[in-house]
C-alpha cells in the first residue's frame, strides 16, 4: 500500500508546485519546502518496491512498511490542506487581518511539511539494517479490456453429475448434497451452471442462494433463507416492545412452512465453513418444513463441515487438469490478440499455469494480468517471482498467484482494491458508488478531457476483468470481492482498516484511517463517541449487514422505517479534519451539527434513507465536497442557501426524496454537477430558477423537473437547454403538483375486459374498497361526466364550478374570465413543452400533469429520438389528441394514463410516413380514458412486436383494431 500512496504524493507535489507558480508571493516559501520533500520521496520510492515484495515473509519489513504508510498518510493530509488553502478564492484587496492569516497559514504548513520530510528521513535510515536496496520498477501494461462472460473449461462432466444428483428423487439420494473443494477451485461457478440449467429451473419452481457468513446465528440464517427463496424483503410487524416479532421462537419457521409447503425448492448454501457448523440443525429444520423433493446444496472447503450430516452424498470438486488450465489461460491471455502468440510467451505461460496447480481463480488472475503485455521479460518476472516460494504448505495454494497479481497492479489500482477490505466480506456494492468513494479518497487521477467518474469506471472494469471483483448472482448491477481477495486486501491495509462490531465506539487506534461500523441488523443502537485519537480518520461508514440480498443491502435505497439508531456528539466532527468520506445512511439521523463545516477535506457525504430534516449552512464551507447523497430522505424540504458554494460538487442525489426539496439561487454555479435527480421549481424567487439549469451541461442519468406550472416565462424554460444535455437518459417533466387542485387522485372505474387470440390483453383491477372510491368521487370534480350536447366551454366551466364549490373561500370568476384563463394556461404550457425539447439520445420520457390541449409539439414522436425506449404520459386531462409516437424506432413500453378528454384515436397516433407504426413496441397500457369511444387508423403490419396490451378505465371503448393483435405472440 506504500507504493500507491507515495506515487500519489509525488503527483500532488507536482500539481501544487504548478499552482504555487501562479499564486501570490507568500506561498513561494512553501514551494521550496515541497521541492525538498519531493527529493526525499524519490529516495524512499527507490526501496519500497523490494520491501513490498518481502513483506509477506519478513515481519521486520512489514513493520517498516506500516510505519512508512503512516508517515505517507500524514503527508497526504498536509498536502490536501495546502491544496484547500490555495483554492480559496482570492480577494482584490484583502484586509489586514486576512493578510496576516495567509502568512500564518504559510508558516504553519511550511513547518508541517518540514516535519514530514524529517520523518521520511528517519525511515530511510532504517533501510540499511533491513537490507533494502534501490530497484527500478515497471508494471505490466494496462490495455482496453473487453468485459465478457468467461468460458468455463473442464467442468462439463462435473456439471452433468451434480445436475443428476440434484434432479434425482430416488431414496438413495437424500435431499442434501455437499460440494467439497479447495478455495478458488470454482465451486460457486459450478453451482451457477447447475442452477441455470433449464431442467433444474423447471424442476424447482423456487430457488434461493445464501452466501454464508461467520456472523450468522440461527435467526439470521432463517431470515436469509426466507428472503432468498421468496425473493422479497421479509419484514414483520414491530411488536411495540422494542423487539421484532421474528425474534420470537418458531415465528420464521411457521412463515417458511407456509411459503414452501406447496412447491419444491432448491437452496444453495455457499461457503459453509467450520464456524457455521452449529447452524446445521437449523438448516435441516428448514428442509423438513418444505415440500417433498426439495433439496439443499452445501458448498464448502472443509471436509469437517461435509461430515456433519449422515448419508450425505459428497461430490469432490477436483482441480482443473493442466490442459484445461492452459485452455482457460489461453482464452484470457491471448484471446484478444490477432495471429498466433509468440513461442517464448507460450513457453513461459505454460510454466505459470503449472504453478497455479489447477486452481481456476489463480489461472484467471494471472492470465488477466498479462492480457495486454507483450514483453517476455514481464512474463518471465511473473514466472520467476519470489512470491511463488513465500506461501507456507498449509496456506491456500491461491495465495502466491493473488499476491503476484496484486503486486503487479498499477499503484492506483492497488489503492482501489485495498480500500474494498474496509467493508465486511460478501458485502454487495454498486459500481457507481464505489467509484465515488475512490474519488473521495483521491485514488482516481484525473486526465484532461475526461471526468473522474469515467476514469474511475475504467479502473473498476479493469479490476473486474482481472477477477478482483465478481459480478453477484444475487442482484443485477451488484458486485462482490472474492473472500480470498478480501483477505489479501485486509493484509495490505493492515491497521489502517478498523471494522467495529461493538456498537459503542469510543476509540480507535491512532494508525486507523478507515472505520467501518458493521451492524448485524437494523435494530442495532450505534453510539459513536470518538476521542481525539481518531483525528486521523479518513473514512467513517456504517454498514447494516443483516442479509446479503441486494434489496436489503444499504446501497439499494428505498424509504422505510427499518433503520438503525445512531447517536453521536455534536462536537464529534470538530476534530475530524482529515475525514474524506462520511456515510451515515440507513440511520435515524435527523440533523448534522454545525461542526461539520470543520471537515474541509470531506468529499463524500452519504445520508440516504435517513430522517434528516435540514442541513446546516456551514455545509457551504466544504468546498472539496464531490458527492452529497440524500436518497429517500422524505423529511427534507430544502437545501441550505450556501449550496452554491460547493463548486466541486459532482453528485447531488435526491432520488426518491421529497419532490419539493427547494434548491436556491446559485445552484447554476455548480458547473461540474453530473447528478441532480430532482429540480423543484418553487414560486418564490428564493427557490431554484429553471434558467440556471442551462449552465449545468454535464448532467447525466435521471433528471426530474417538478413544478413547471410555476415557470412564468417560456424563455426561462428554453434557457434550461435540455436539448444540449446529451447525457440525460431519463427525463421527467411535471407541471401541476399532486397537492394542487388540478391533480386528479380518483380511482379509475373498472372497465370491461378485451380478449384476443394472439396478443395477451389484460384487464387491470381497480381498488375494491368502496370507501376509497367514495372519497375519490368527492375529489373528482375534474372528472364529472357532462352531457354530450354541452359545448366544450360550458363543460370546462361546470368542472371549475364544482372545484370552486369545494373551496368556498375562493372568489368565483365570471365565465369569460375562466375561459380566458384556461386558454392562456393551455397556450403557455404548449409553448413551454415545445421549448423543453430534450437531446436525441434520451432513453426514457415521463410527462405528468400537463395541461395543454395537445402533445403534438414539433419534437414529440420525432424519429430522431432513436434511443427512446419508454414513454409515460400521465394525467394530461385537457389533451384531446394523442401525440404521433408511432415512428419512434426503439419505443418498447408506452403508458398512457388519465386522458379524460380523448374521444377518438386515429391514424395520427401512428405518425406520418410510409413505414409501419410502433415497430418495436412490446407493452402498451391505457388507463383512465373515460371518454374514449373509437380507435381506428391502424394498418396491417403495425405493432409487430406487441406482447402486452392493457386497458383500465376505458368504459366507452367498444372495440379496437384487429391489426393491433394480429402480429402479437405467435
Amino acid at each position: 500500500m506504500a507504493t500507491p500512496i507515495l506515487s500519489s504524493l509525488s503527483r500532488s507535489i507536482h500539481e501544487l508546485e504548478t499552482a504555487i507558480c501562479t499564486s501570490s508571493h507568500p506561498w513561494i516559501r512553501v514551494r521550496d519546502d515541497l521541492n525538498r520533500l519531493e527529493s526525499t520521496l524519490r529516495r524512499v520510492q527507490a526501496v519500497v518496491d523490494q520491501a513490498e515484495e518481502r513483506q509477506w515473509r519478513d515481519e521486520r519489513v512489514r513493520s517498516w512498511l506500516t510505519e512508512l504508510q503512516g508517515v505517507a498518510c500524514d503527508a497526504e493530509d498536509v498536502l490536501d490542506e495546502l491544496d484547500f488553502e490555495l483554492s480559496r478564492p482570492p480577494r482584490s484587496s484583502p484586509a489586514c487581518g486576512e493578510e496576516e492569516g495567509v502568512h500564518s497559514s504559510v508558516t504553519s504548513l511550511s513547518c508541517k511539511i518540514e516535519r514530514i520530510r524529517g520523518r521520511f528521513g528517519e525511515t530511510l535510515e532504517q533501510t540499511d539494517g533491513l537490507g533494502l536496496k534501490a530497484t527500478e520498477r515497471t508494471w505490466p501494461r494496462c490495455g482496453e479490456f473487453v468485459l465478457k462472460h468467461t468460458e468455463v473449461f473442464g467442468r462439463e462432466e462435473d456439471k452433468k453429475k451434480v445436475t443428476e444428483l440434484v434432479l434425482s428423487e430416488t431414496p438413495e439420494n437424500p435431499p442434501v448434497i455437499a460440494i467439497v473443494g479447495p478455495p478458488g477451485a470454482g465451486k460457486t461457478t459450478l453451482l451457477q451452471l447447475v442452477c441455470n440449467d433449464p431442467g433444474v429451473r423447471e424442476h424447482f419452481p423456487r430457488r434461493g442462494w445464501v452466501r454464508m457468513s461467520k456472523d450468522f446465528d440461527a435467526t439470521t440464517l432463517r431470515r436469509e433463507i426466507m428472503e432468498a427463496i421468496t425473493l422479497r424483503d421479509w419484514r414483520v410487524e414491530f411488536s411495540g416492545k422494542g423487539h421484532w416479532i421474528y425474534s420470537q421462537p418458531n415465528y420464521l419457521d411457521r412463515c417458511i412452512k407456509r411459503e414452501l409447503e406447496e412447491e419444491r425448492f432448491l437452496l444453495v448454501l455457499d461457503d459453509l465453513c467450520d464456524e457455521n457448523l452449529h447452524l446445521w440443525a437449523t438448516v435441516n429444520l428448514q428442509l423438513g418444513l418444505g415440500h417433498g423433493g426439495s433439496k439443499i446444496i452445501l458448498a464448502t472447503s472443509s471436509e469437517r463441515v461435509a461430515a456433519v450430516t449422515e448419508n450425505m452424498p459428497l461430490y469432490h470438486l477436483s482441480s482443473l487438469s493442466e490442459e484445461n488450465s492452459w485452455r482457460l489461460f489461453q482464452s484470457l491471455a491471448f484471446g484478444s490478440r490477432t495471429g498466433h502468440p509468440e513461442a517464448n510467451l507460450v513457453t513461459i505461460g505454460r510454466e505459470i499455469v503449472g504453478k497455479c496447480k489447477g486452481l481456476p481463480l489463480s489461472v484467471k488472475m494471472l492470465a488477466a494480468l498479462l492480457q495486454s503485455e507483450t514483453k517476455a521479460e514481464i512474463w518471465s518476472r511473473v514466472s520467476k517471482s519470489n512470491l511463488w516460494n513465500d506461501a507456507d504448505e498449509e496456506e491456500n495454494h491461491n495465495l502466491p498467484a493473488l499476491r503476484i497479481s496484486y503486486h503487479n497492479l498499477p499503484p492506483h489500482l492497488q489503492s482501489c482494491i485495498a480500500f474494498c477490505s474496509v467493508f465486511p466480506k460478501d458485502f454487495l456494492f454498486t459500481k457507481d458508488r464505489i467509484v465515488r468513494l475512490w474519488m473521495a479518497q483521491g485514488f482516481v487521477h484525473p486526465r484532461e478531457g475526461k471526468p473522474s467518474e469515467e476514469i474511475g469506471s475504467e479502473y473498476f472494469d479493469e479490476l473486474l476483468s482481472r477477477s478482483f471483483f465478481l459480478a453477484s448472482h444475487v442482484a443485477d448491477q451488484a458486485f462482490v470481492v472474492h473472500h480470498l481477495i478480501h483477505d489479501l486486501a485486509e493484509f495490505v491495509l493492515g491497521e489502517q482498516c478498523c471494522r467495529e462490531k461493538n456498537m459503542k465506539v469510543c476509540s480507535v487506534s491512532k494508525e486507523a484511517r478507515h472505520l467501518c461500523l458493521v451492524a448485524l441488523d437494523s435494530l442495532t443502537d450505534v453510539n459513536l463517541e470518538l476521542e481525539s485519537e481518531a483525528n486521523s480518520l479518513r473514512t467513517i461508514l456504517l454498514v447494516i449487514k443483516s442479509v446479503n440480498s441486494a434489496f436489503k443491502s444499504n446501497w439499494w435505497y428505498h424509504y422505510n422505517d427499518d433503520i438503525a439508531h445512531l447517536s453521536f456528539s455534536d462536537n464529534m466532527f470538530r476534530d475530524l479534519r482529515c475525514l474524506r468520506a462520511l456515510d451515515l445512511s440507513d440511520t435515524d439521523t435527523d440533523h448534522l451539527p454545525d461542526s461539520i463545516g470543520n471537515m474541509k477535506l470531506l468529499r463524500f457525504l452519504g445520508l440516504n434513507n435517513t430522517r434528516i430534516r435540514w442541513l446546516p449552512e456551514e455545509l457551504g464551507k466544504l468546498r472539496n465536497l464531490q458527492t452529497l447523497e440524500l436518497r429517500s430522505c422524505g423529511g427534507l424540504t430544502a437545501l441550505p442557501k450556501s449550496i452554491g458554494y460547493l463548486t466541486n460538487l459532482h453528485h447531488l442525489d435526491l432520488l426518491n426524496a421529497c419532490d419539493h426539496v427547494h434548491l436556491h439561487h446559485g445552484i447554476g454555479r455548480l458547473v461540474d454537477l453530473q447528478t441532480l435527480s430532482i429540480v423543484y421549481i418553487g414560486k418564490d424567487w428564493e427557490h431554484y430558477v429553471i434558467r440556471e439549469l442551462g449552465g449545468l451541461v454535464n448532467l447525466r442519468g435521471e433528471l426530474r423537473i417538478i413544478g413547471l406550472h410555476n415557470v412564468d416565462d417560456v424563455d426561462d424554460a428554453k434557457a434550461a437547454g435540455l436539448m444540449h444535455k446529451e447525457h440525460i437518459e431519463k427525463l421527467t417533466l411535471r407541471w401541476c403538483d399532486p397537492n394542487d387542485d388540478c391533480y386528479h387522485r380518483g380511482v379509475a372505474p373498472r372497465s370491461t375486459g378485451f380478449r384476443c387470440m394472439n396478443c395477451r390483453i389484460e384487464e387491470a383491477v381497480s381498488h375494491d374498497e368502496a370507501g376509497e372510491e367514495d372519497e375519490a368521487q368527492q375529489c373528482m370534480g375534474v372528472a364529472v361526466v357532462v352531457e354530450d350536447e354541452e359545448e366544450e366551454d360550458d363543460l370546462w366551466i361546470d368542472r371549475i364550478d364544482i372545484d370552486v364549490e369545494c373551496k368556498p373561500d375562493k372568489p368565483k370568476r365570471t365565465r369569460e374570465e375562466m375561459i380566458q384563463c384556461q386558454r392562456k394556461i393551455q397556450e403557455s404550457q404548449e409553448a413551454m413543452l415545445e421549448s423543453l425539447r430534450p437531446h436525441g439520445d434520451l432513453r426514457e420520457l415521463v410527462i405528468q400533469h400537463y395541461y395543454g390541449s395537445k402533445l403534438s409539439s414539433s419534437w414529440m414522436g420525432d424519429p430522431v429520438f432513436s434511443k427512446l425506449a419508454s414513454i409515460t404520459l400521465d394525467n394530461c386531462r385537457k389533451c384531446e389528441i394523442l401525440p404521433p409516437l408511432g415512428q419512434l424506432p426503439s419505443l418498447k413500453h408506452l403508458l398512457i394514463r388519465y386522458f379524460p378528454s380523448i374521444k377518438r384515436v386515429g391514424r395520427e397516433f401512428c405518425g406520418g410516413g410510409d413505414s409501419k407504426a410502433f415497430p418495436a413496441l412490446e407493452t402498451l397500457e391505457f388507463d383512465g380514458m373515460y371518454e374514449w369511444e373509437e380507435w381506428c387508423g391502424v394498418e396491417d403490419g403495425d405493432f409487430p412486436c406487441l406482447r402486452r396490451l392493457l386497458f383500465c378505465g376505458c368504459m366507452k371503448l367498444k372495440s379496437f383494431p384487429d391489426t393491433v393483435s394480429r402480429h402479437g405472440i405467435p
